[in-house]
């Protein structure tokens, strides 16, 4: 058993499996200790787990675990002092290592209704000036035209309006002579 145990790679989440069974076979055994079928029995139950697991204390607070949260962040750094980057660089260059820096720890008191105190271990590190942004900039920017443009269109389209009522015009006033009739005039009159 313990050769063929020993080939299998370790995760890190097979603690937090370890703790969630030992949290159900918790629940059964209370669980049958009372035969009520109730929601808040159950949610009772939950809520009352508290034990040492392999991830620490292990406790349940509507629903969810509560227990330390760690923020970390990996940095390449070329030169590291008390845990914080002096000299960052990019992965690509020579001498550059990746490392990671533990940023926030959220932990929670004895009493559940209290709130997790927050420690800062290390001050988040950008790259560039700061923070990236989390949106695009909008610029609002009126579009117009330009007066003498619009001026010179509505000339031109003038111009092409009065053009095409003095052709319709014609067309109609000579209708009757040989070439306009074999240019049929009903097919131009539509098209002006």
């Amino acid at each position: 058993y313990i050769k063929s145990f020993s080939k299998f790679e370790n995760d890190y989440f097979d603690a937090y499996a370890y703790d969630t069974i030992w949290s159900l076979a918790y629940f059964y055994r209370l669980k049958l200790t009372s035969n009520q079928s109730n929601t808040e029995v159950f949610k009772n139950i939950i809520d009352n787990i508290d034990f040492i697991g392999a991830t620490g204390r292990v406790r349940y607070l509507d629903g969810g675990r509560i227990g330390e949260v760690l923020v970390e962040q990996f940095v390449a750094c070329r030169m590291m002092n008390n845990e914080t980057c002096t000299i960052p660089c990019y992965e690509e260059e020579e001498d550059c290592h990746l490392t990671v820096v533990k940023i926030f720890r959220a932990k929670y008191s004895e009493s559940k209704d209290d709130p997790p105190i927050l420690y800062t271990l290390s001050p988040i590190m950008w790259h560039g000036n700061g923070p990236p942004r989390d949106r695009t900039n909008q610029t609002v920017q009126f579009e117009h035209i330009y007066l003498s443009v619009f001026i010179s269109i509505s000339i031109c389209s003038g111009i092409g309006l009065f053009m095409s009522c003095a052709f319709l015009a014609f067309n109609i006033h000579f209708r009757s002579h040989r070439y306009i009739r074999m240019s049929s005039p009903t097919l131009n009159n539509i098209i002006l």
